[in-house]
This record gives structure tokens, sequence and C-alpha cells, in this order.
């Protein structure tokens, strides 16, 4: 059937025209599209491939010449043209024009029903993702809570989104940062985006992007500099080759070059972690001009207002004007728009802080067995290993927590991991890796570890040194009381006698709970901040049916493309696998042997990082919806309503379901008895939409009887056709 010279369609693929096979192998041909100067490789396995055939009436075109003409008659390999000219048929061209899906209808050639239902579904998710609102930020394996929905939402609502992030520590504006970025740049609204962090927390931010939200940034270190360089050239710019970056305050502040640089790049999206202390650095001058210039921009800070008054008010009117924020001054309050200032007031209770005071005899010798801290620390160290449980131990410096350190893995006779300023940033954070997969019950960390991390995998916090500053105490308490933790936190420090630092702390009450993060500066409001009366709205505002949709969703695609699904037994997970049954030419994405293992269900996501989040973002979830989008299936149907339905409306309906962006579904009466309104017809269509699986679908052969009959009513009707995604004869009548 096919070889050499054939013309075909591919009929999953209109828009490309009539085409030529220039090669056959195997199962495989070459075809040559002249309408796009496209050539594919095509499989003859899976069908959606038709043989164009001339017959007298066609128009066609004579191959190097323009003129359109019509066959009036075919004799042999002959055809006669009504310009008078004969042309062999093998030299003709036919003009072809795609069906429309209302031409498709008339002519009665419909999809399954089943196939219909499906991509219906699938448009259902890309609406819940492409209508800015909660729907949109939900792909991401992070459990759900209203403050950091509501405020991401709010943000990408705006055209430009420029916050300033300053909740109180611990409740996740790292993940608002994500959960905004991720959305932007789904959305195509960011093509280049730049994340400026302290060096110990730019592989966080990459671990956070990329396993939560299925993000892929690189880390612009000295080490791709270098490679950029020698790949692409001594004036490539690294921040052009990779889109999507994430650079060390550190490094930035170290190479003048790279502020250069980065000036010349022009970020989309810039966001500033630890924006405080950018704000008070040499670097202020190069960052904050950036996040200025920058569409949209996020500055992230728990300490906005947490130094002495005048300060904390420089510090934070110099994040507002890079940021834009509109001040207004009302009775003396200064009211700032586009911040979020949660405190834990704001939110459902977290983990209770629990104190643990251990009183000691002053000492001050080295740190040793001699020292009644330590010697504490060595027996509590042996307990929390028999039970399993992990410690996080704050000292002043890298030198204490080397000489701890070394105590404790001669005492506990195994080893205790560390996390200091001397330690690289890939040091750490494979010490980190490490002490969290291992039976270890101590991490002894310097202050390096008192900002930005995350270490609520911990069961204990003790604080060997107390810090002279309430500020930097809070800090370290927030590595473990964080959003998401109900467990109590049992908090370990030490009193000698006359100890002022603990008992002025004690007096604070920052043992028991959040007082300093709960501290806002006199005269300030934040009217686009969450309150927590709003939490019940804003979870409301999360359809019920999404993860359950996708589920169906990607489990129907999978069957209906030939992947390989396992559902694995005793677990919420599915195996998926692009293997050798598939039956399209290809899916937009994925490859033969792409292989996932994941769940649609948030909370075991969540608990395991074993499994991949099957959700918005995901590589297997976009690829089955760009294939949806792509294919012809199940765009054409007939319908007879359900009974209740048919009394209702009575009459005979074309329901589309049209728009290149956010689809919506529009009801066209052509025949009509019902008496409703034309906008009450649209919320019929709308239900029509969501019960079509209870209607019963009609033959071609009817539906195109019945469509005939009334088509004319479409007669001065105006119908994009390149932006219909749908096409169903609805049926009212008995």
């Amino acid at each position: 059937m096919w070889q050499p010279g054939t013309k075909l369609i591919r009929e999953v693929s209109p828009e490309l025209g009539v085409g030529i096979i220039t090669a056959v192998d195997g199962r495989f041909i070459d075809v040559f599209f002249p309408s796009t100067a496209a050539t594919m490789r095509l499989s003859t396995d899976h069908g959606g491939l038709a043989p164009v055939e001339l017959f007298p009436g066609d128009d066609v075109q004579i191959q190097g010449e323009g003129e359109v003409a019509k066959i009036t008659s075919i004799q042999g390999r002959i055809a006669l043209l009504d310009n008078g000219k004969r042309a062999e048929i093998q030299t003709l061209w036919p003009v072809y024009k795609p069906k429309t899906l209302v031409d498709k209808l008339a002519e009665g050639e419909l999809d399954a029903h089943g196939e219909l239902l499906h991509r219906l579904d699938g448009y259902k998710l890309l609406n819940y993702r492409r209508n800015v609102d909660v729907a949109s930020l939900l792909g991401g394996r992070v459990e759900l809570f209203a403050h950091q929905l509501d405020t991401a939402a709010r943000a990408v609502a705006r055209d430009e989104v420029r916050w300033l992030l300053a909740d109180e520590v611990g409740l996740g504006k790292t993940v608002v940062a994500c959960m905004i970025a991720s959305s932007l740049v789904r959305q195509g609204r960011v093509e280049q985006a730049l994340i400026l962090a302290p060096d110990t927390l730019t592989v966080q931010w990459l671990g956070e992007l990329y396993r939560k939200f299925h993000q892929v940034f690189v880390h612009i270190d000295e080490e791709r500099v270098d490679s950029v360089a020698k790949d692409f050239g001594k004036r490539a710019n690294p921040f052009e080759i990779h889109p999507l970056s994430i650079l060390s305050l550190e490094l930035l502040e170290k190479r003048p070059d790279l502020q250069l640089l980065l000036e010349k790049a022009m970020p989309d999206l810039v966001i500033v972690d630890e924006a405080h202390q950018v704000a008070d650095s040499e670097t202020a001058d190069v960052i904050l001009p950036l996040v200025a210039r920058a569409k949209h921009a996020l500055c992230l800070t728990a300490t906005p207002f947490q130094s002495d008054a005048d300060k904390g008010d420089e510090v934070f009117l110099k994040i507002a004007e890079a940021l834009r924020l509109e001040i207004l001054d009302e009775d003396g309050t200064r009211q700032v728009s586009n911040v979020s200032a949660v405190t834990r007031d704001d939110i459902h209770a977290l983990g209770k802080r629990v104190p643990n005071p251990v009183d000691i005899e002053d000492f001050s010798g080295p740190l040793e067995v001699q020292d009644p801290r330590v010697a504490w620390l060595v027996k509590a160290a042996n307990e929390w290993k028999n039970e399993g449980k992990k410690a996080l131990v704050f000292v002043e410096n890298a030198t204490r927590a080397q000489a701890l350190n070394d105590v404790l893995t001669r005492e506990l006779m195994g080893r205790v991991f560390m996390f200091h300023e001397r330690m690289s940033t890939g040091a750490r954070d494979i010490e980190l890796a490490q002490f969290q997969l291992s039976k270890s019950p101590v991490l002894v960390s310097s202050g390096a570890g008192s900002e930005g991390r995350n270490f609520q995998f911990c069961d204990v916090l003790v604080h060997l040194d107390l810090p002279r500053d309430p500020m930097v105490l809070e800090q370290r308490i927030g590595r473990l009381d964080r959003i998401g933790r109900t467990e109590a936190i049992p908090i370990v420090y030490f009193r000698k006698p006359d100890d002022d630092v603990a008992k002025n702390y004690e007096s604070m009450r920052i043992f028991e709970e959040a007082t300093m993060g709960a501290k806002r500066h006199a005269g300030w409001s934040f009217p686009d901040s969450h309150v927590r009366e709003e939490s019940e709205a804003v979870m409301r505002r999360i359809p019920a049916d999404l993860d359950s949709l996708t589920q169906k969703f990607v489990l129907q695609a999978a069957e209906r493309l030939g992947l390989d699904v396992v559902e694995k037994e005793g677990s919420a997970a599915y195996f998926f696998e692009y293997g050798g049954g598939v039956v399209v030419d290809a899916i937009p994405g994925l490859h033969e042997g792409t292989r996932f293992l994941g769940t649609f269900d948030r909370a075991e996501a969540v608990r395991s990082d074993l499994f991949d989040f099957f959700a918005n973002g995901h590589q297997l979830v976009e690829s089955l919806l760009a294939e949806l989008e792509d294919s012809r299936m199940g765009r054409v149907s007939a319908v007879k309503l359900d009974k209740e339905l048919r009394k209702r409306l009575r009459g005979v309906y074309l329901l589309l379901l049209e728009g290149k962006g956010v689809a919506s579904p529009r009801m066209i009466p052509l025949a009509d008895a019902s008496g409703i309104p034309p906008k009450g017809l649209q919320r019929e269509g709308e239900r029509i939409l969501a019960e079509l699986s209870s209607a019963s679908p009609l033959s071609g052969t009817q539906a195109s009887m019945i469509f005939r009959k009334f088509e004319s009513k479409l007669d001065g009707v105006e119908i994009d056709h390149d932006a219909l995604v749908t096409c169903v004869l609805c049926v009212a009548m008995d």
C-alpha cells in the first residue's frame, strides 16, 4: 500500500497538509509535507494515515504551478482540468482544506463517546491550571496550607508579581516563592528567572524546586561559569545559557564580572532570599536595582523589623522601594501593599515548644566530658540512639562545633555529623543528607545552620551555647518549629547559677512560644497579608476532584496510548513505562524507555521521597496533556441527553467547547422549545458538559441526519474553528 511517491494525509495533524512518501523502511515511512517543509518518519502500525485519492470535482494544483483548477474527468492516469489543461495524476496536488469539527459532524464522522469524555477530563485539568487561582498552584509535593495558597494566589493574579514575603520564621516562605515561580514558568509568563540566596541555601533551593515542584534550575557556581566560557566562548553569559538559575550572594559579591553579566541578562523574575541581609550589604547597589528592573520580583525575609526600630525601618524601606510597593499613610500608620506578614496567630496551631532546662554548675574548661553539658549530652545521645531519635545541637562557632564533634565521636564510638561555616556548601549538604539517612543521633551545628535551613526531621533541639541575640535564638528554634510539624519540640538549654541570659529568655517565654517573630513593628500595616479568618474560604477554592481527576485522566491516557502500567500492591503507587506497545508516533516530552514510579496521593508523596507526585508540572502529566492537545481524538460527538435534561430543554443544540487558553462552553440552539433565556442556556451547557457520561451516544448516521435538518440555523453564527476543542450535538427530544 505504501510506496515512494504515494500522497497521504496524516489525520491527527491535518495542519501539515498533503505529504508525499520519500522512502519506505519496513514499518516506517519518511514523508515530506511541502506546505510546511517538514519531513517526518512515521510508523504505519499506528493508523491515522490516509492515502490521497483524486476524483472529478476536486480542486488541484499542477506540481510547480500556482494556479488552482478543478478536475473535470479522469482518463486512466490523465486528468482533464477545467482550465483546458491535461496533467498526469502523479503531478497533481490536491488543494487540501482540513474538515472542521462541524464538517465532520455534518458527515457523521464521530469519535467514540469515551474518547470525548477523556478529552473533557483533560481540558478540565487544563482549565484548572489556566484559571489564575488556587488550583493553578497545586502541583507541588507539599502539604497544603491556607496562608501559603492565599499569598501565592494573590501574587500570581497580578500582571506584575512583586511581593515581599515577610512571614514569621518557619511558616514556609520558600514554599510560597516556589509555588509562585513554578506557576509563572508553567504559564509561560517567565522565561528567565534568577534566585539569589546565601551560599548555605543554594542547594536547598535547587532541591525544593526540583523535588517538590518539578522545576529544574541550574546552580551558577564558579565551576559552572568556567564550563560556560569553555563550551560557549568567553563572551557567553551563563545567565542566558541557563535561563533558570540560582546564584549565591557570596559569589556575586566576590565576582564583579558576574554583576555585569546579571545586568545584561535582565531576568523576568528575580527572587532574593534573606533580603534583609542584602539590603544592608555591599551588593545592595547591584541586587536592588536588579529587583527594581525585573517584571516580577520576590524578596524573602523573616526579620524586616527585628533589629532596632530605625534600622529596621531603613532596611524595610530599601526593600519596599526596590519592589516598587505602594506605601500609603493612613492616620499615622503606613499601609503597604503586596506584603505577606503572616504570624503564628494567623494560622492553625503548630507543634508545641516544650522547654527542658538543665541546671549545671559553672564550668569554664574545654569542651570535654568534664564539662557537665557534654556529660549530659553523651548520656542523652545514647538514649536517643536507642529510641531512634535525632537531635540538632547548636554551639557558638565552627571551632566549638569541631571540638564537640571530636568528643562525641570518641565517647559514643560512632560517627557524629557537623554543619558549620568552614565546610564548603557541598560538604555541608552531603553531611546533612548522610545524617538524615544514618542512625547517628546527633548533628552539631554552628550558627551557620541558624537561618533558612530546614531541620524539621530532628526530634530534639539542644542549645549547648545560648546566643546573646534573642532573634538569633528564635531563628535557631525555627529550624525545628516549622509549618507542618505537629509533634512537640523539646528544647534543651543549660542554666548556670546567676545565668542572666537564660533567665532573660525565660522571662520572654521564647522557649515556649514564638514571641519574637510574632512582633510587628508599630506604625505599619499589611492589608494583603493572609489572616486566620480567611483560611476556610481559601481551602474551599481547592477543586475537590483535582487529584482523583488527574489519576483518572493519566490512567486512561496511558491505556489509550499503550504505556505499560503496573499498580503497586499495598500502596497508592503506580509504575509507568514507555515501552514498545505505544500506539502513537510520539508523546511530547517522553521517549522510549522513560519510566516513572509515583503516586496521585498528595499525602503519600509528601510522606515518601521514593514516589514521584503525579500532578501539575510532573513530566508524565504534562506530556499526556500535551499529547491530548495535539491529537484529534474525542472532538466530535452526538448524544441523546438523559430524561431529566430532555424534559427541561426540549430541543436540539450544538454544544461547543472553545478557547485557545481557558476553554469554555457555548450552547447554540438549533431547535429550542425550552423557553430558557440565552444566559440560562449557557448554564445548561455547563451542566451538560459535566453530565455527558450519562448521555446516550448517537450513531454517525443519526447525527448527520439530525444536524443537516437544522444546519441552516448556523447561518450567521460566528465560530472560530481554530479555537474549537469539541463539538457535540445534543438532542433533547424523545
